[in-house]
């Protein structure tokens, strides 16, 4: 086993056992009688950052399983090397879960290999099954040079959403949800941005917008959220697959259909959109 194989002073059993009152599969270890009080303590101290494992049901997405582990996602994403941000995971896949208070990093020292799919960004020259890589819903907010206003931000948006034909009140609610109206916002997993762009589609939204963007400009920030959202919109089928698409990803969409975490995106974005 990954885990306890880095122990080379101790030999350890570790045995794994459903609990009655969690979903979650805990690690029991029990020292060799052979093994000496020091190495036993350095086992526990090796797996103290480990809560336990857990077999992702349908319907689970990794905000859900953190919450009831009572830790986060981004541990949750690095103790497993969790491509997306922890977005692309499926039914019967094993993930390692940090005990409580587990940092990051000790969850990532931890980890054994994942067996989640991983998931790269389309290339530039099919962009019918381009969509947005898939980001998590914790966004976070580092301090940033002084951007535009929101007013100035909110305003922008009407306008290139006019000037690409998009329904104003929509790519407004879309901005609304995604940073807040902010440009100085950046998602743990590298979102960017008014309209939180990944990185990886930068390209592909300079192809749709004629130009190249980038992304760090507000202007071209909100273009490119909203040339996607348009794509979205002429390929997703319907406009509730385009805006979970925008959030998931629209190959996932397609196949896996929206998650409840994205069905609740897709309600507060149209909440969003009839107070415009």
């Amino acid at each position: 086993m990954p885990l306890v194989a880095g122990i080379a002073a101790v030999s350890i059993a570790v045995a794994i056992t459903p609990t009655a009152t969690s979903p979650f599969t805990t690690w029991h270890p029990s020292t060799s009688s052979a093994a000496s009080a020091t190495s036993a303590a350095s086992a526990r101290s090796v797996l103290s950052a480990v809560q336990g494992d857990y077999t992702v049901r349908r319907g689970d997405s990794t905000y859900t399983i953190a919450r009831r582990a009572g830790t986060t996602v981004p541990a949750v994403v690095a103790a497993n090397g969790l491509q997306g941000g922890g977005r692309r995971i499926h039914p019967g896949q094993r993930l390692v879960i940090p005990a409580a208070g587990t940092d990051a990093q000790a969850g990532r020292r931890q980890a054994p290999a994942t067996t989640a799919p991983t998931r790269t960004a389309p290339p530039a020259k099919a962009p019918t099954s381009k969509a947005p890589v898939a980001r998590a819903t914790a966004r976070t907010s580092p301090p940033a040079a002084a951007g535009p206003q929101k007013a100035q931000v909110r305003a922008l948006i009407e306008q290139v959403a006019d000037e690409h034909g998009v329904d104003r009140r929509l790519a407004l609610a879309v901005g609304l949800q995604e940073s807040g109206w902010r440009q100085d916002v950046t998602s743990h997993v590298g979102a960017r941005g008014t309209m939180q762009v990944m990185p990886a589609n930068a390209r592909w939204a300079s192809s749709l917008a004629g130009r190249r963007l980038d992304l760090g400009d507000v202007r071209d920030n909100v273009t490119a959220g909203v040339v996607i959202l348009k794509q979205l919109q002429a390929t997703a089928g319907s406009e509730d697959a385009a805006i979970g698409a925008y959030y998931q990803g629209l190959p996932s969409v397609k196949k896996r259909g929206m998650y409840r975490e994205t069905h609740r995106y897709v309600a507060s974005v149209k909440a969003h959109r009839s107070r415009m």
